[in-house]
């Protein structure tokens, strides 16, 4: 099927051979053009922040979004997350039912950010979106607006990506920078795309499904085992009591048959560190 991933980036392209041996094809929307396109990617070059600019979108059978703020504030992500998406979904709606007569389903790549549950409590899908930073706030708007579409959508919630070029906890470590501990969550960024895949594969996906690993895990647990596994100390660990944050359950995910490359943050990161011994 032609499937139009709107905010081409890493996760496309990360995603881009599965779709390609699958045989789809992939129109990739970004605002810089991309220089040698590999095997199966149409390069799309626009800016959704002004749609009178962009060509007229391709006739396709499903969408995916992965849109990236400019800033991380509470601007860059109303201007991305609202406006753009705003202005990607009138392109699709179009003034007639006859914008995209294909499109079958559109899949919108949101983030646990909108769970605000501090305490270390689980939760899924069917748990609350009451956020109090500015960042879940926006993703919740967001995703009411992409359900609003006339289409079948998925909204899938990702919990913090990490992977190739994503090395932000082994500097930590490195460098010996203090941490607090919290629970946290994270998904390794081959299993992201993987599960956009499979997600556009499903016959009916689930509306919202969180895709996180399968071991919700402490800041202290993560940072001693990499500590551990580098030869370096543990970097301090600031503040005492029970640790805050949430545990994003990923049952649901694995409950349509997705299953991690990637399970925990060990097989992740020990995959990391064994690419890069130096690190």
């Amino acid at each position: 099927m032609d499937i139009l991933w709107a905010g081409w980036g890493d996760l496309g392209r990360a995603a881009l051979p599965a779709l390609v041996a699958e045989g789809h094809r992939v129109h990739g929307l970004r605002r810089e053009s991309v220089d040698h396109p590999p095997d199966g990617l149409v390069p799309l070059r626009g800016d959704l922040h002004a749609p009178g600019d962009l060509d007229p979108l391709p006739d396709v059978e499903a969408c995916v979004v992965t849109l990236t703020p400019d800033t991380r504030d509470l601007a860059g992500y109303e201007h991305t997350y609202v406006h753009a998406m705003a202005n990607l979904h009138a392109l699709l709606q179009g003034e007639d039912l006859a914008a995209q007569p294909r499109l079958e389903r559109l899949v919108f790549v949101s983030s646990t950010a909108v769970y605000g549950q501090q305490g270390g409590e689980r939760v899924d899908e069917t748990s609350s979106t009451s956020p109090s930073r500015f960042n879940g706030t926006v993703m919740v708007r967001a995703e009411r607006l992409v359900a609003s579409a006339r289409w079948p959508t998925t909204i899938a919630r990702l919990a913090g990506i990490y992977g190739p070029g994503r090395d932000r906890l082994l500097r930590k470590v490195r460098e010996q920078k203090p941490s607090t501990d919290r629970w946290t969550n994270r998904i390794h960024r081959d299993d992201a795309a993987a599960a956009i895949v499979h997600l556009l594969g499903m016959d009916t996906p689930p509306p919202v499904v969180d895709v996180a690993d399968t071991e919700p895990a402490t800041n202290r647990t993560v940072l001693g085992w990499l500590a551990d596994r580098m030869g370096l100390p543990t970097p301090p660990i600031e503040g005492e009591g029970e640790p805050g944050g949430k545990r994003v359950s990923a049952d649901l995910l694995a409950a349509t048959g997705f299953r991690h490359a990637f399970p925990t943050f060990r097989d992740g990161y020990a995959a990391m560190l064994d690419d890069r011994p130096e690190a």
